[in-house]
């Protein structure tokens, strides 16, 4: 079941049907880690900020879902236990 339609933040201008609390907090984390690593390798703030705002990233995201998605079930078996 893709549930990419429902979910959405808690308090958004538009309630989505299945509002989660850390909806975004993942992805901040993510990007953060991704502008800590440019950083680390010599990258000035703009070329951060136009890294992030770059097609690139969503062309990223698109051949790596599996492996996201992957990451989400390995990470709710590991605190559940299961």
């Amino acid at each position: 079941m893709d549930i990419t339609g429902k979910i959405g933040d808690l308090f958004p201008s538009e309630k989505p049907e299945w509002p989660m609390y850390s909806y975004s907090r993942p992805a901040y984390l993510f990007w953060q880690g991704v502008a800590d690593e440019m950083f680390a390798n010599g990258a000035t703030p703009d070329q951060v900020r136009e890294f992030l705002s770059s097609k690139t990233v969503r062309h990223m995201l698109d051949a790596h879902g599996d492996e996201a998605r992957n990451l989400g079930r390995e990470f709710y078996r590991r605190i559940t236990g299961g």
